[in-house]
């Protein structure tokens, strides 16, 4: 029962935060940025993902010598993680993050070492 409250308070506020960060201006602002910058930032942005999860490819092979997860398994992860973090309230991690680590097939305790 405390994790549906918290993530109906979680929902609420994060409700409540986007009703008062007026969207329309939002919006607004949107279309008048420059896109080139933009799309520089999104370039970036998919680099650094990138070497984190080749960075995360060689901790995992040490852990499970002999296999290697493929580069675009890590990589859902990493953008699953990186939207959860910044856009997903705190409380509403809490009930999020257990379901979807299962759902994973990156399982390192197992005999087989299945990515």
């Amino acid at each position: 029962m405390t994790r549906l409250l918290k993530l109906v308070v979680g929902l609420v506020l994060t409700a409540l935060a986007l009703y008062w960060s007026h969207p329309s201006q939002i919006l607004e602002s949107a279309r008048a940025a420059e896109w080139r910058w933009l799309l520089a930032a999104v370039a970036l942005m998919l680099v650094d993902r990138t070497l984190m999860a080749m960075r995360w490819i060689d901790l995992l092979v040490a852990l499970a010598p002999g296999s290697r997860p493929p580069l675009g398994v890590v990589l859902r992860v990493f953008f699953t993680s990186s939207f959860v973090s910044n856009f997903i309230p705190a409380s509403a991690r809490i009930c999020i993050a257990p379901t979807s680590c299962r759902a994973t097939t990156c399982i390192l305790a197992s005999p087989r070492h299945r990515f």
